[in-house]
């Protein structure tokens, strides 16, 4: 039984690499021409158009070209999905759906709705890009993350340097202020509070490759390349976040995953002891979040104010904070009344610097229903097989990020890298769950 199941596995899985070698990397030049773009162009040097009356950015024209070439590429090819990576995917696409319906009772003017109506377009080709671009065959897709983490932590090290070095590669507007003792890492392609969103799911790939290969000097400096960046962003964030992975890698991973989370910890202090030269700690043990609780006592206090239904509906999309329009505007982070404008319950941000509470107040129980299919997705990367219980550790601890800044939503560049992540992580688990199951069965 268990022998004639087997050849039809193998068949199954050979399947999947129908195009010769040379139109796959052809077909993921848009890709990474993309990516050099939004990681190495200064927003200054960055052409800004207007379009119907709404300022958009060239770099996120850029990306919607490139979903609109990788969806239609992925529809010609029309492979089968398998109900692990359907799941997250059919998800996050039936939460955009309902964040554009739920615009009709936002209370959002005209120029508003169609600006946060754009936020949602940049969403979803980020989710379709994270997923399309991912070559179905493994040895392909390893490779395509491989170069694809290796990239990331030469463009973390080229940031870190400026930031460090005081290179002078940033404008005047680019600097931002010195409580961390030095210019925190931050660069075009991610912020100083955001980049750890992707830089922990492509450490924690990195530590899969140092496992898995015998040549481990290239993955452990691009380990301690992503790490430095990590550190020097000063951000407590990042730190909960990155304290959380280790703590899951030696929770769930086996013995050869323990000891890479023990050299993790190594490389780590390095890290630390070579910022902490000229950074200044202090600014990751000051708690000072009076704009944040602001927000999220006029967040509940708009909320309980109204009717069960409205509860479970949500406030909108935009309802609370229709934030596209600010972020576009260059002095909004000089002016209160921008950054945190007055409400009627009180002064809150202009947007709500958390993925779960925005999904909470706004999309009401589609926003909860979404969370916990993206935990039960990630959850189930680390319970089916050691190996993905590194990149699942990575992932899971990248998700705490969800609570202190607004991602998915917002940040669409970055949220395609995360995507690759995630769908590789799942597309892997599906394969390998699949093969074994059959095989054994």
């Amino acid at each position: 039984m268990r022998v004639s199941r087997q050849p039809a596995i193998v068949t199954e899985l050979a399947s999947r690499t129908s195009q010769p070698p040379a139109v796959r990397e052809l077909t993921q030049l848009p890709f990474w021409c993309a990516l050099f773009f939004w990681s190495l162009l200064p927003d200054t040097w960055t052409p800004r158009l207007n379009i119907v009356d709404l300022p958009v950015d060239s770099k996120d024209l850029l990306l919607l070209g490139v979903a609109l070439f990788y969806g239609v590429l992925r529809m010609y090819r029309k492979k089968r999905r398998e109900r692990e990576e359907r799941t997250p995917l059919l998800s996050i696409f039936f939460v955009l759906l309902y964040a554009v319906v739920s615009i009709a009772w936002s209370g959002m003017d005209g120029t508003n709705a169609l600006a946060m109506s754009y936020t949602l377009l940049l969403a979803g080709a980020a989710v379709t890009v994270g997923y399309a671009v991912l070559p179905l065959d493994v040895k392909d897709r390893e490779a395509f993350l491989s170069r694809l983490v290796l990239f990331l932590s030469s463009v973390s090290l080229l940031y870190f340097a400026e930031s460090f070095f005081s290179l002078g590669l940033r404008s005047e507007a680019g600097l931002g202020y010195l409580d961390f003792g030095m210019q925190r890492v931050k660069g075009p392609l991610f912020g100083a509070s955001t980049g750890h969103f992707i830089l922990l799911p492509a450490l924690g790939y990195a530590l899969d490759i140092a496992i898995r290969q015998r040549r481990k000097l290239m993955p452990i400096a691009a380990a301690f390349g992503l790490l430095l960046a990590m550190l020097g962003l000063g951000s407590r964030s990042a730190m909960l976040s990155l304290m959380a992975c280790l703590v899951l890698l030696l929770l769930f991973g086996n013995r050869s995953i323990r000891i890479a989370a023990v050299g993790l910890l190594v490389l780590t202090a390095i890290a630390a002891a070579l910022i902490l030269f000229r950074a200044d700690e202090a600014r990751l043990t000051k708690i000072d979040e009076e704009g944040r609780e602001s927000t999220y006592w006029a967040t509940w206090n708009k909320i309980s104010s109204g009717s069960p239904a409205s509860m479970v509906l949500g406030a909108g999309y935009g309802g609370l904070w229709p934030w596209y329009l600010t972020d576009m505007t260059p002095t909004a982070f000089t002016d209160i009344n921008l950054y945190m404008p007055a409400t009627d319950y009180g002064r809150m941000l202009y947007h709500p610097h958390s993925t779960i509470v925005f999904l909470v107040a706004e999309l009401g129980s589609a926003g909860v229903f979404f969370i916990a299919v993206l935990f039960r997705t990630v959850a189930n990367v680390m319970r089916k097989t050691a190996r993905q219980a590194i990149l699942g550790s990575a992932l899971a601890a990248s998700c705490i990020a969800l609570l202190f800044d607004l991602f998915i939503f917002k940040n669409a560049r970055m949220s395609v890298i995360w995507w690759m992540f995630v769908f590789s992580a799942v597309r892997a688990t599906s394969v390998q769950y699949l093969s074994r199951t059959r095989v054994q069965s």
